[in-house]
């Protein structure tokens, strides 16, 4: 897979990477993950206010 998302060896578990704009630092950041397994099925979380960008 490409765009940031990589699967790691284990079966079900995955690692994301982005890059942060200058522009957010000191903003609080929010999180939204979407799963959806072989059969169509899907679930979406979203973590408002997750984390505080902090300055570069």
């Amino acid at each position: 897979m490409d765009s940031g998302l990589h699967r790691l060896p284990r079966q079900g578990q995955f690692r994301a990477k982005w890059t942060i704009p200058d522009s957010a630092a000191g903003r609080d950041a929010s999180l939204r993950v979407t799963a959806t397994d072989a059969d169509g099925n899907a679930v979406t979380q979203t973590v408002k206010n997750a984390f505080t960008v902090a300055a570069g």
